[in-house]
Order: structure tokens, then sequence, then C-alpha cells
């Protein structure tokens, strides 16, 4: 069993700025950190810098126009419609080197999906990937360019089935959107239903002993400042607790079409929430 692990030092040279949530050195620093414990450095374990993703390469999922406008503005050229986009202050800044950084991430996944289809590598790891929010012409939720949808599609390309488990703290509904139709996909994402009106969106930290041991005051502030970025997501799943409970109570069916065989295992998944959900709310029995 071998393990590519993808990274690059030009992660080092981006910004989104100093008042975004998404702060670039953290690559750096988890660069380090698995230098630390010699991850970098087992048996059979290799380094790899990507190459930036080429552009045909990137509108096989989004569109000319979008990928346009995106170089226009990370080169300074002033864009009056960028918002139409998604660009702008907020979520999806925009700041220098914006596309060459879209595509350094996107050729970072690009490469992990080529190496396993070769048989190069058993498995990759390429932190600085999983920007899932990112649609065909639109920039979301930090995301520019849907690396994970590029790399499915090269998977799908040498034939592969794919299982995509989203692990983030966010529905990654760029993919969602991408594979909907394709029943060679199978898209997951982490998203606990506790109860007819509870969703549990779960978060872990994890800390080098000595930050945990000796900066609280940095634990704390920043966990609560990611909290902060959760105010949004609560909302969400309050109101799709809400529908769903809404749909039940009419008797009608709150999921889409499934995609056999890919989702088979989704009907038996959605049969067992229904079931919880009546069985811890009697108000849903009619």
């Amino acid at each position: 069993m071998t393990t590519a692990i993808i990274y690059s030092d030009e992660w080092r040279q981006f910004d989104y700025g100093p008042e975004h949530p998404l702060r670039m050195e953290r690559l750096g620093l988890t660069w380090r950190l698995m230098e630390a414990y010699g991850l970098t450095a087992l048996p059979r374990a290799k380094v790899w810098a990507p190459e930036p993703a080429e552009l045909d390469e990137i509108a096989r999922f989004h569109s000319r126009e979008y990928i346009e406008i995106l170089r226009a503005v990370s080169a300074g050229d002033w864009v009056p419609h960028a918002g139409r986009y998604g660009l702008g202050p907020g979520d999806n800044p925009i700041f220098p080197g914006l596309w060459e950084a879209a595509q350094l991430g996107a050729g970072g996944s690009l490469l992990a999906a080529r190496l396993v289809a070769d048989g190069e590598a058993t498995r990759a790891f390429h932190f600085a990937g999983g920007l899932h929010h990112a649609m065909p012409g639109r920039a979301s939720g930090f995301c520019y360019v849907n690396d994970a949808v590029l790399a499915i599609m090269r998977l799908r390309e040498r034939g592969f089935r794919v299982a995509y488990v989203d692990i983030d703290a966010h529905h990654g509904d760029g993919v969602q959107f991408a594979f909907y139709d394709d029943p060679n996909v199978l898209t997951v994402s982490t998203l606990h239903p506790a109860g007819p009106q509870k969703t549990m969106n779960m978060v872990e930290f994890y800390y080098p002993e000595e930050i945990a041991a000796f900066e609280r005051d940095f634990v704390q502030a920043q966990q609560a400042a990611y909290m902060e970025t959760c105010v949004e997501d609560d909302e969400i799943a309050e109101r799709m607790d809400a529908g769903r409970k809404a749909l039940m109570q009419r008797g009608d069916n709150e999921i889409g079409p499934y995609q056999s065989p890919m989702e088979d295992g989704m009907q038996h998944f959605h049969e067992w929430y229904r079931h919880r959900i009546g069985a811890m709310d009697t108000s849903f029995r009619v």
C-alpha cells in the first residue's frame, strides 16, 4: 500500500485577506505538523508537487464566461458585475492571484485522482483541496473552482464508479449538483439527523499537545471564531428540519428520485429515518 501526499509551497503566496476566516497559513502549519510527526517520510509515502490545472480541464465543469471573470478579477481588472458570479466582499473576496490559487488547488486534486487511477498510489491525500461549494458559473462558500468535481470527473473518465464522502462541516452542494443525475457517483455528507427537529453537525477540534496544554486562550478564541460561522448553518438546518416535518405531516415524500443502483442504500436510510422520526415524535403519526 502506497500513499501519495500532495503539497505545494506556492500556497503561501495567496491570501483571502486579513478579515477572512479561511487562513491560507493553515496549510503550511499542517505541513510542518505532519513533518514533525514523521508522516511525510514514511517508508511507503511519497510527496508530490502539483501543477496548476489547465483552463480546459477546469472548463469541463465551470463555464467559460465564469472562468474569464475569475481570470480578470485575479489580474486586477475592474469587473462591475462581479457580484453576479458570487465574487466580492464576504465569503468569496477578490484578491491578487485568485485564479492561480484556484488552478493550483484543482491541479492537486486532479493529480491525486490520476495517481490512484494509474495505480501509482493506493491512496492520495491532498489537504489543500475540497472546495466543494463552487458552482459551474458562481463562487460560493470560499470556493472558486470545484476541485472535487474535477477529480471525480477524471476518475469517471477512467471508468471508475465513485463514492464521494464529504466530512466537512458544511454540505458539499457543488458536488451534489454536479452528479445528482449520475448513477455512477454517490455523494454522502456527514450531517446526522438526531430527531424530527434536530440535526447534528459534528465538528471536532484537534491541537498539538503543547497547544492544548499551554495555549488555552488560543484554543478558546479559535473555537469561538468557528462557532460564529456556524450561525448560518444552524439556520439552514432548522429550515430543513421544519420542511421535513411539514412534508411528513402532509404524507408527502421528502426525498427525490433514487438513482439505481448507486443510491439504493440511501433509500433504506431514508426509510429508517422516516421510521425514527415517527418513533421520536408521535405527533407525526397519522
